[in-house]
């Protein structure tokens, strides 16, 4: 499975924690995208969010994420991408910015014909201006 994380993913992944019946301990999860240059401790980390929003509440079977904090990022883009290709994507939760961005690809600047599974972005404004708006940045 793969996860956004987002507030507007906020109903959805409680619905999931409050869930019965979910084979939590077969799944294997992702999450979409992160943020490059945050401290790992930082309070918008998406991984952080969907740690407390869901995956310290399952008994989930692995989670994966992305370490923007460690290898070099076209190293780590790298081995994230092997690790989505290696497991069945089943599922995907995810929302569209309030700029049509999904994951970050912005439009019109996302390319469908990429190749490349992850790649690094540069947000454009309205996206940057999302992430004020849904109160993870106090400003630009």
């Amino acid at each position: 499975m793969i996860f956004a994380a987002a507030p507007s993913q906020n109903e959805l992944l409680a619905e999931l924690r409050a869930a019965k019946g979910i084979p939590w301990e077969r799944v294997e999860a992702f999450h979409m995208d992160e943020y490059h240059g945050l401290q790992q401790e930082a309070p918008q980390r998406f991984s952080r969010f969907l740690r407390r929003a869901l995956f310290d509440h399952v008994p989930i079977k692995t989670t994966h994420f992305l370490d923007v904090g460690g290898l070099p990022i076209s190293d780590e883009m790298r081995r994230y991408a092997f690790l989505m290709n290696m497991a069945p994507i089943d599922i995907v939760c995810l929302g569209i910015g309030e700029n049509g961005h999904i994951a970050f690809n912005d439009p019109p600047a996302a390319d469908f014909d990429d190749p490349l599974l992850i790649k690094e972005v540069d947000l454009d404004e309205a996206c940057r201006l999302q992430q004020v708006h849904d109160g993870a940045f106090p400003s630009l």
